[in-house]
């Protein structure tokens, strides 16, 4: 079974149950894996959004209040999802892009219908997403992604480093040679931070020539 199967049986797995377009799912799905990532999920969430909006408009009925507004957006809405699916579907085979056009798109009053079982199904997927859990396409990037080696961020915090190094040591040399120690005691311990700020330097130069920066 593919990651896409894989993933379409757990979401009917979820307690909604089964996906009413399942095969247009699947197709989908496919194309998100191949590039449409980015324009699939744009479309999960505007279809969710067309399916709330719907749901709000049937509670308050068309005498409600703001009713008018939202059935502005809703209309905006479902113009948006329609689309990003016909750019889905662009590169696809005449056949399915027909299929798609013909079964989803078309807009007439059982178009209509089966365009919103479809935005159901992806308001789905957008909730599975939503809640944390990984898609199919998105997975399979994420196994691609190289990690950076700690040794290449090494440079960074060497220079950082020198930097504050340098900084202590010009600082601290300022302020003996305006307030220097009174007693012995104090000029020893003087020069021991001096020398220890020197070889942290020294140290941060030989790590810097080995890492090759």
């Amino acid at each position: 079974m593919n990651p896409t199967e894989q993933f379409l049986q757990s979401l009917e797995q979820d307690g909604k149950g089964p996906l009413i377009h399942r095969e247009t799912l699947s197709l989908l799905l496919d194309r998100a894996s191949e590039g449409m990532d980015q324009v699939f999920l744009d479309a999960c969430f505007h279809a969710k959004f067309v399916i709330r909006t719907r749901e709000v408009m049937n509670r308050i009925g068309k005498d409600g209040e703001g009713f008018d507004k939202l059935s502005a957006e809703f209309q905006a809405g479902v113009e948006r999802t329609s689309n990003l699916l016909l750019t889905m579907m662009k590169d696809t085979s005449d056949p399915e892009k027909h299929r798609v056009t013909m079964s989803f798109l078309d807009l007439r009053t059982e178009t209509f219908q089966r365009f919103l079982e479809l935005c159901a199904d992806l308001a789905r997927i957008k909730n599975w997403q939503v809640d944390g859990r990984s898609l199919p396409f998105a997975l399979a990037a994420s196994t691609s992604i190289v990690p950076v080696p700690a040794a290449d961020k090494r440079p960074l915090s060497l220079l950082g480093l020198r930097r504050i190094t340098r900084l202590v040591l010009a600082l601290f040399v300022v302020l003996l040679l305006f307030e220097g120690p009174v007693t012995i005691l104090g000029w020893i311990t003087a020069v021991v931070i001096v020398a220890l700020l020197l070889v942290v330097e020294y140290e941060a130069v030989q790590l810097k020539r080995d890492s090759g920066a």
